[in-house]
């Protein structure tokens, strides 16, 4: 008899034992889980934070914030392979008529579609962002002047070649380009490259808009070359 219960409060202590590893196997099932749930959606939200950061919101470009460490490498890249780069300034014209007349919601429209349409224009490894208002930065790494403006003109023919369509409204836009291209950039020339773009972009506004103007090459040292090599 006392056999039997041995036997029998042995079988109870096992059973006890295997109903407590599945709650356990339970418990810990589900705290992997959940540490699982937990870690994909703080990746979510690391991503949704990198990409406000870094994003325009309207656009879905790179923002001012984040174009320019992109600069810098890319000149220090193309300066390491002695390669070119060319930095373009874009600004839509007459851009304020077209929020005046038609709303602030079809101004952003055309931003919108028009990043998407000059997007469609670049190469994978181009960078654009949007500069600030209706002003787009490109940036494109081993490019010289005469690439640069066939580029540039192709970026211009996609803002014009179709209207832009806002509820009922279809309309026209074009853009204004000032390219600058460094033939042997360094690391440390990016504001002058911006600047020097700008101010070719400036000189598209002044004589007539719906254009592209590229400077002379800039040599290593800032300066004006010949050749941009």
């Amino acid at each position: 008899a006392q056999e039997t219960m041995d036997l029998g409060g042995k079988w109870y202590l096992l059973n006890g034992l295997a109903g407590l590893s599945i709650v356990l196997a339970g418990l810990i099932l589900f705290l992997v889980r959940t540490t699982i749930l937990r870690g994909r959606k703080l990746q979510v939200a690391l991503d949704w934070v990198k990409r406000i950061a870094t994003r325009d919101e309207l656009t879905g470009l790179w923002n001012r914030r984040a174009i320019f460490p992109i600069l810098n490498r890319e000149l220090s890249r193309c300066a390491r392979e002695k390669k070119p780069i060319t930095v373009m300034m874009v600004d839509f014209d007459h851009f304020k008529k077209i929020n005046d007349r038609h709303g602030h919601q079809a101004g952003d429209a055309v931003l919108r579609e028009g990043a998407q349409r000059m997007l469609k224009v670049l190469r994978p490894y181009d960078s654009i962002g949007r500069y600030g208002g209706e002003e787009i930065i490109i940036l494109l790494p081993g490019c010289d002047r005469e690439e640069a403006r066939a580029v540039g003109e192709r970026l211009a023919d996609s803002i014009r070649s179709a209207p832009f369509v806002s509820g009922m409204d279809r309309i026209s836009a074009t853009v204004s380009i000032g390219s600058a291209t460094k033939g042997t950039p360094s690391s440390d020339h990016a504001d002058r490259m911006v600047v020097s773009a700008d101010q070719y972009l400036y000189e598209a506004k002044t004589s007539g808009r719906d254009r592209v103007v590229t400077g002379p090459s800039l040599s290593y040292d800032g300066e004006i070359s010949e050749t941009g090599f």
